[in-house]
């Protein structure tokens, strides 16, 4: 299933505090869920992709290295959430004029347990 992404926010799996946005140029931003049967478990994969503006200050708790927990929040209001504290979700990023970002996150859903 793919949905358009209307805004990501971000902040360290390690930290309880403040969400940053990620300053998504409008109408860049899908994401991609599928279900793919494995031989152990059902694992759903999550493939993010979007274009974000480079001015912002992404530096100390804003960075975009590191481990990850976003929210990705669909054209629809509905949200998504990747990364946790043991599986965090880590972003590919190709510094250009713009950032452009990719991220692949896989989860074992609890209707699969």
């Amino acid at each position: 299933m793919k949905h358009i992404v209307k805004k990501i926010l971000y902040r360290s799996v390690f930290s309880d505090g403040s969400w940053y946005n990620m300053g998504m140029v409008p109408g860049t931003g899908t994401l991609r869920i599928s279900n793919p049967d494995s031989d152990q478990n059902r694992i759903r994969t999550y493939e993010l992709s979007a274009t974000i503006v480079r001015n912002l200050d992404r530096s100390g708790d804003a960075s975009l290295e590191g481990d990850l927990a976003l929210i990705v929040t669909y054209d629809n209001g509905l949200q998504a959430r990747l990364g946790t504290a043991e599986r965090p979700a880590r972003l590919d990023l190709d510094y250009q004029d713009t950032l452009k970002l990719s991220c692949r996150w896989q989860e074992i859903p609890d209707t699969a347990l």
